[in-house]
């Protein structure tokens, strides 16, 4: 094999060994490989050299092979590598500061192009473990990993990584490797001898921009109180905060809290004058020399202080401080690698000597905190960057936020209605349960009282369908409103801040539509008015009609959608819509629950008879599972594996009980497996009847696709719309018009026949509920005369019961929409109509 066996045991011997002297001495530092190799793999010491030593008994009688080959292969080796970057840090992995760096220069060179394989970080955590012997055991360690690879520049992401780097691992490094030092204000105080090239990319503490911002907010300050280092170091809070004040033509003091204990600096924070404010810098001990994270001491300080608190850098005022002139630590690690990668590429150079790059603060502050104390954010400077800035939708979309109010308050009431009468069902029912316990001594009496509470049920649930199809309508006329404006907006001139605005008002218009029609549809299958459509259907259509609709929204969560089928007959029938509905149910439901992995739909053939299949879609995601507590109730009304009023994921409960639903009324059933933190699995059956002939592929033509056919070859074709509401009137009108199609306008049912009788139209749009005359009345009178008896008559209402449609196909009409309508499905099925052939 060309490879030493003796001297690779010896090193796995030895590796162990090492460990076994580091674990002993309680070192707790990690040294990890960029590019997701976040450790090597560890196994116990015992185990390491019990495996070592049974290798050897077997490799002593092994020959030696040719070392100088080996040697060979790795030199040939060595001189074809890439370039690799060193990157240090001197802390452990998990300070927010050091690890923000770290990760912003890995991720540049990733972008430019460099692979993972040549880019290694370091965490040495000296600040905990940095004793002589350990310090000497991670300089081996990182010369044992750094020996066969061609490094080419180093990045160091602070102090302390420096100057390990500078008195134990000067000579890890090859003659002449460029530094790129980070987070450091006097990288010169370091190097004893001649520096190797160095570039310090650095950002100042802007204490004068913070302390000057600070006092344009609460101008009412007269006392700063500083927190943190006071020495001759270039962060130095309190001299620098002095001779930033000095300029200033009011009189200002600065106390300090640097020779207070940490628990006596916290407590005087809590306790300032009204005219107090407090600037912060990097705070890492006490006076009794105890150490400190500052991002940690910056949190506990946010919630102690009792009046503004500034800070210089950004990771800090994150934490709950007020802000200031903000160092941004994202920044210098991006920063960082973008040098890195222009000196590997051969486009910039690093020259020798001590050179610096610097960095401009940037002016960062807290909305809510600055409200809180008083301030006014409109005193800051334009370029301020504003965290936890509140949004308002109300100043900008007031007639809509108005219109979806009251939609959403009637939908409110539509629940509450619907949730009373199943409760009221449910003691009904139990009532029921209690009588019959009792029939065998009393049955007249209790027949007699078991047939008025059923009269009464019935009663009820009537009155509940009439109360829904009522709200239907009422309903669905304002969200066609609210949808049909946020279209035509999207048409106009607007800002990307108006344009992500609509679109999430299109989305909630969306949502609440979907609501609308859970509940409606939860409503006809209880009052047994559900009726399922029969026409041909192909599975492997409808199941990549489904991946399709979903891919996006997968892709958003970089999620792998995928299907399965099996071999179908190719002459099925059944209702595709509710099929679709079941299926994207699941879906949707799958992708909303799964963070990271694959949801996988699919079909197959359980059972076959000479004029039927029963067929099982199921539906398998690597998700968060469900608990076996809450499988029970997973697929009845109104409920969710999580129904307390603080949970992650929202909805309504409804889908799986309409799914269940469907798949009964299909002669099938619904059900689902599921194991909490690895994935969930749902499925439901349905069987198919067979029909004479082979079904078609179905064809679904998209909405951008229609829109483009209907431009090109429609165009100047002329529509009569009638329609009584004026918003949904001028709504649908400019629709028509967006597509170059012309439109005469009827505000009622007799002003269409009127108009009909005059002219020749290629396709009428008629609403049901009409003054003066209905739609259903109008298009009697219409098909009577001469010439109007093919003309296409489409039904477009808020009535979305199968009886309405039914009623419109028998006054003679061809087609039935329900509102709101989506745009891009309205020009299909526009198309479909003027693409039918002349009769």
């Amino acid at each position: 094999m060309g490879i030493d066996c003796k001297k690779t045991v010896w090193m796995f011997l030895w590796s162990g060994v090492m460990q076994l002297e580091r674990t002993s001495a309680g070192k707790t530092n990690s040294c990890t490989r960029a590019g997701g190799q976040a450790g090597e793999r560890q196994l116990s010491m015992l185990q390491m050299l019990c495996f070592c030593i049974a290798l050897l008994i077997p490799v002593a009688a092994w020959p030696a092979s040719s070392t100088g080959e080996a040697q060979g292969k790795v030199t040939e080796k060595q001189a074809q590598a890439s370039k690799a970057v060193l990157i240090i840090s001197g802390v452990q992995y998990g300070l927010p500061t050091s690890d923000i760096v770290v990760s912003g220069a890995v991720q540049v060179l990733q972008e430019k192009g460099f692979s993972v394989n040549d880019i290694y970080v370091e965490y040495l955590d000296l600040v905990r473990s940095g004793n002589p012997a350990q310090r000497a055991a991670l300089t081996a360690q990182l010369r044992s990993k750094l020996a066969n690879v061609n490094l080419a520049l180093v990045i160091v992401a602070n102090r302390s990584a420096l100057y390990f780097l500078v008195e134990e691992g000067r000579d890890l490094l090859p003659p002449g490797t460029p530094v790129l030092t980070t987070l450091i204000q006097n990288p010169a105080k370091a190097w004893r001898d001649t520096p190797p090239p160095s570039l310090n990319v650095v950002a100042r503490p802007d204490i004068p921009g913070s302390l000057h911002y600070g006092l344009e907010l609460f101008p009412e300050v007269k006392h700063i109180v500083t927190v943190g280092t006071d020495g001759d170091d270039r962060t130095a809070i309190t001299p620098l905060a002095i001779e930033a004040l000095a300029e200033q033509a009011r009189k200002l003091t600065v106390e300090s809290t640097a020779d207070l204990s940490y628990e006596e600096m916290l407590e005087r924070i809590g306790s300032l004058p009204p005219d107090a404010m407090v600037l912060m810098g990097s705070y890492f001990k006490d006076k009794t020399g105890r150490s400190f994270i500052p991002v940690e001491v910056a949190s506990e300080i946010g919630k102690r202080a009792n009046r503004p608190v500034l800070a210089v850098y950004d990771t800090q005022i994150r934490r709950g401080l007020t802000g200031g002139s903000a160092m941004m630590t994202p920044l210098i690690g991006r920063r960082a690698g973008e040098i890195a990668a222009d000196y590997l590429a051969g486009v910039a150079t690093i020259n020798p000597g001590l050179a610096e790059h610097p960095l401009q603060a940037q002016p960062l502050f807290d909305w809510v905190q600055v409200k809180r104390w008083g301030g006014d954010p409109a005193s800051l400077p334009a370029n301020t960057i504003f965290l936890n800035q509140p949004r308002s939708l109300w100043r900008d979309y007031r007639a809509a936020v108005i219109v979806a109010g009251v939609a959403i308050a009637l939908l409110s009431a539509l629940v509450f209605a619907l949730a009373v009468a199943n409760r009221h069902r449910r003691r009904v029912e139990l009532a029921l349960v209690d009588q019959q316990r009792g029939l065998e001594m009393k049955v007249e009496e209790r027949t007699a009282q078991l047939a008025e509470a059923t009269r009464k049920a019935e009663a009820a649930s009537i009155a509940k369908s009439d109360f829904l199809a009522n709200m239907s309508h009422e309903i669905r006329t304002p969200v066609n409103a609210i949808t049909g404006m946020a279209h035509l907006l999207q048409r106009t001139e607007l800002t990307l801040e108006q344009v992500d605005r609509l679109n999430k008002l299109e989305a909630a218009g969306e949502h609440l539509l979907e609501i609308i029609n859970a509940i409606l549809d939860l409503s006809k299958i209880e009052a047994g008015k559900f009726n399922l459509d029969e026409v041909p259907l192909r599975v492997e259509a409808l199941i990549g009609n489904v991946v399709s609709m979903m891919h996006d929204r997968a892709s958003a969560k970089n999620l792998l959608l995928s299907s399965e089928i099996q071999s179908m007959p190719r002459n099925l029938q059944g209702d595709i819509t509710r099929l679709q509905q079941a299926l994207l149910n699941y879906v949707a439901n799958a992708i909303k629950f799964t963070a990271a992995g694959q949801v996988t739909l699919s079909a197959r053939l359980i059972e076959e008879s000479a004029d039927s299949v029963l067929i099982r879609f199921e539906v398998a995601d690597t998700g968060i599972g469900v608990e076996p507590e809450a499988m029970e109730r997973l697929f009845s009304t109104f409920e969710q594996a999580d129904n307390s009023t603080t949970r992650k994921y929202g909805g309504t409960g409804l889908g799986l009980a309409i799914t269940r639903k469907i798949a009964i009324l299909m002669g099938g059933d619904a059900g689902a497996e599921s194991t909490p933190g690895v994935g969930s699995r749902f499925w439901f059956t349905a069987r198919l009847r067979k029909g004479q002939h082979e079904s078609e592929a179905i064809q679904c033509l998209s909405g951008n696709a229609a829109t483009d056919i209907l431009r090109h070859d429609c165009a100047g074709k002329r529509i009569l719309l009638a329609e009584d509401e004026p918003i949904n009137r001028e709504i649908t009108l400019e629709i028509l018009i967006d597509v170059g199609l012309t439109a005469d306008i009827a505000e009622d049912g007799l002003q269409a026949v009127e108009l009909a009788a005059r002219n020749n139209y290629d396709l009428i749009l008629m609403d049901m509920q009409m003054p003066n005359m209905d739609g259903l009345e109008a298009t009697r009178k219409i098909r009577q005369f001469e010439g109007q008896a093919h003309t296409p008559i489409v039904a477009m209402t808020a009535n979305a019961f199968a009886e309405d449609k039914a009623r419109c196909l028998e006054a003679g009409m061809d087609d039935f929409m329900t509102k709101p309508f989506v745009p891009n499905d309205f020009y299909a099925n526009l198309l479909k109509w003027f693409a039918r052939p002349e009769i």
